[in-house]
């Protein structure tokens, strides 16, 4: 084999020679100035249009570190010099990315003559590992702030890789989780057993695509947080599963949240249910939102047909005089659009058999960021409370009549004396045998109105104790008041009091 350091760099022989070499080959004397290039040299670097021999490669390249000129002068010295990556900066701004070798050549009395100086440019291949460091770089700070976390298990179930979001969830540092056993250090422990038996099973059977799974990990302090993990099993050539690749999102606070939502909507719906009273939602449609069963109960509907229709047009269409009630003057959808509450004591619901009850309800408005969204109404039938009324206003009334029997005594006691004595007077008359048809007609027609105003009083008397009429009538009060005088005039009289009646021709009817 011929020896590098028996070969004559300035015979045309050698150069073509180091010209046809397949790589990036230069030959330089001691004052660096080229002796023999190869042709994958010139197209490295962009030379094929010019003529470098004899030039110094200081002159070719002037944009040369002073670090690589230093380098060039050790092997000059006679050190064999390489370095796997190394950069510089052209002229023209481009950072170039080299792996080079520096191997300095002997004449045949073994004196340094030069330097072989080997270069591969990388710069593609480097700028594509930096373009992947970057993208990962880059996946990492998403995942970061995202706070997902990527967690690596070889096929021993040991940690190999955790991101800063995983090592943020279990609260530990890289050297707390590096090469631990992730099964026995970061699961709980009654769920080990069954963690490790089912990653031993995957690993011997691997499943393809993604694998979906909830499961708790064990922090740093002893807590515990649940992670939604998807799992894929990465495999070599071969397709040996080589390890296991996590990424995982802590779900802790949105398990908890809808846990606590099921409580409350389980502690709310119980407090529905067992609700004596009416109870139900609208929104500001006026379309029903929900109804408890009581309220469900009351108006004659199965709760699921009134979800989602307009429940006034259902119980609340028309007034309890029979007049429509349009939905526009309900105070219930006042209050789910304009934010105040609303009640009512004088109102009636109507039943799916279109039969009616009279109810008290409350409405109040459900009020959201943007105003008031829809309203709760709490009602309740009255029958019950209005016909307990109705008694104790006629047990009032009757005791109010027994106070009343002494004034009613002589209320009637004066119509009385006065027939009795119109009778007498007649009587005499007719025993003196002087009687006249005038005289006699003028004490008859006296008893005659003392008898109808006897009759007045005793009808005032069956008014009274007559049981109320719970429905309102039309009632002219003049002479309601009239009545009543009336009834208590001899009273008054008695207590020598003198009433002036004088009504209103304006007077009219009122509901009552």
């Amino acid at each position: 084999m011929l020896k590098v350091d028996h070969l004559n760099f300035t015979d045309p022989h050698t150069r073509e020679f180091v010209r046809l070499i397949p790589a990036a080959v230069a030959v330089v004397d001691k004052d660096m100035r080229y002796l023999a290039v190869s042709n994958q040299w010139l197209r490295d670097y962009r030379l094929e249009e010019d003529d470098i021999i004899g030039l110094s490669h200081y002159e070719v390249f002037p944009e040369i570190p002073d670090h690589w000129k230093r380098l060039h002068q050790r092997g000059l010295a006679g050190e064999n010099l390489k370095k796997s990556e190394d950069s510089f900066v052209r002229a023209d701004g481009r950072t170039e990315w080299l792996r080079w070798e520096v191997v300095p050549w002997r004449h045949l009395n073994n004196t340094v003559g030069g330097l072989i100086m080997y270069t591969e440019v990388i710069t593609d291949g480097k700028e594509a590992a930096l373009r992947l460091i970057e993208e990962k770089n880059r996946a990492e700070q998403y995942l970061s702030v995202s706070g997902t976390m990527i967690l690596t298990l070889n096929s021993a179930g040991r940690v190999m890789n955790i991101n800063e979001s995983g090592r943020r969830i279990l609260d530990c540092e890289s050297s707390e989780v590096l090469g631990r056993d992730w099964f026995y250090t970061f699961v709980p422990i009654d769920l080990q057993a069954a963690a490790w038996a089912s990653f031993h099973s995957d690993m011997e059977h691997p499943f393809d695509g993604i694998r979906q799974f909830e499961s708790p990990v064990v922090t740093r302090q002893g807590g515990t947080r649940m992670i939604s993990w998807r799992a894929v099993i990465p495999r070599n050539s071969e397709g040996v599963p080589t390890s296991m690749l996590y990424s995982g999102d802590d779900i802790t606070e949105k398990r908890d949240a809808e846990r606590n939502f099921r409580e409350l909507s389980f502690r709310n719906e119980t407090i529905l249910n067992s609700a004596g009273d009416g109870l139900y939602g609208i929104d500001r449609n006026g379309l029903t939102t929900f109804i408890n069963p009581a309220g469900a109960e009351m108006v004659g509907y199965k709760p699921e047909y009134l979800i989602g229709q307009p429940i006034h047009n259902l119980i609340h269409h028309t007034d309890q005089n029979g007049s429509p009630y349009p939905a526009s003057a309900s105070p219930i959808l006042r209050a789910a659009r304009g934010g105040d509450s609303q009640k009512k004591s004088n109102e009636v619901f109507w039943r799916s058999d279109e039969s009616s009850f009279p109810v008290e309800y409350t409405a109040t408005p459900i009020l959201g960021e943007n105003g008031p969204s829809g309203a709760v109404v709490v009602f309740r039938d009255v029958t019950e409370q209005r016909d307990l009324q109705a008694k104790l206003i006629q047990s009032s009334k009757l005791a109010t009549l027994g106070e009343m029997a002494t004034g009613v005594a002589h209320e009637l006691n004066q119509p009385m004396n006065i027939i009795g004595m119109a009778a007498a007077s007649i009587t005499r008359k007719l025993d003196k045998g002087g009687i006249d048809e005038e005289y006699t007609r003028k004490k008859l027609d006296k008893i005659i109105a003392q008898t109808r105003r006897a009759a007045e009083i005793i009808d005032h008397m069956r008014i009274f104790g007559r049981p109320a009429i719970n429905d309102p009538v039309a009632l002219h009060v003049p002479d309601i008041a009239k009545s009543a005088l009336d009834l208590v005039s001899e009273q008054l009289r008695l207590a020598s009091i003198d009433v002036t009646f004088e009504p209103l021709d304006s007077c009219g009817a009122v509901l009552a």
